[in-house]
């Protein structure tokens, strides 16, 4: 592990970015990169899995940066995918966001809660407005056009549901995002 700058000083890790309704977060995060040799080949992306090692060294370093910033919340804790969805595919759906959660660190739904957002719109999705607010609620940036909605998507699903990420806005998607404003904002739909 390395610290390449200090926790004081701002950095240009996240870039052009937008979380929590506020944009260009470099001097208000701190930025963690993960080595994991990605790879996009003509649009095909291959996601390696995240060594043990990694997964344990990464929530000993988020440990000690919630302890020393206690401001920082369950859902700050995002990966360039998150809040840089249109230009970011990093940290990829390999990273074990539900172990992150499992041992303290960062957000993830209630699965019965799920569950019910998800029968309810199996009858059909909400309303894309009503979806759109539901994703800026969370934190996310809003979607700029149908690309960027589905590239938000995409990121969410990425870190959500990452056995399928394909961007398509699909009952368990919105099931997943409505538990997790519910849970954590205290929004119900």
């Amino acid at each position: 592990m390395f610290r390449l700058v200090d926790e004081g000083l701002r950095a240009w890790h996240a870039g052009a970015s937008h979380w929590a309704g506020r944009d260009n977060l470099n001097s208000r995060a701190i930025g963690i990169e993960i080595v994991n040799l990605a790879r996009d080949d003509a649009g095909v992306f291959t996601f390696p899995a995240y060594a043990p090692e990694q997964v344990d060294a990464l929530i000993a370093l988020l440990a000690d940066i919630t302890a020393r910033y206690p401001l920082i919340g369950p859902t700050d804790l995002v990966g360039h995918s998150d809040v840089a969805y249109w230009r970011k595919s990093d940290p990829g759906p390999r990273l074990p966001w539900r172990c992150l959660f499992e041992a303290g660190m960062g957000a993830w739904f209630d699965e019965p809660v799920r569950a019910m957002y998800q029968r309810r719109f199996h009858v059909g999705l909400p309303p894309e407005v009503e979806v759109e607010r539901a994703f800026q609620r969370y934190g996310y940036a809003p979607a700029k056009n149908r690309q960027g909605f589905v590239q938000r998507t995409r990121a969410f699903q990425m870190h959500f549901r990452p056995r399928d990420y394909g961007g398509v806005l699909d009952a368990e998607t919105c099931g997943i995002l409505y538990a997790l404003n519910e849970k954590y904002l205290g929004l119900c739909s």
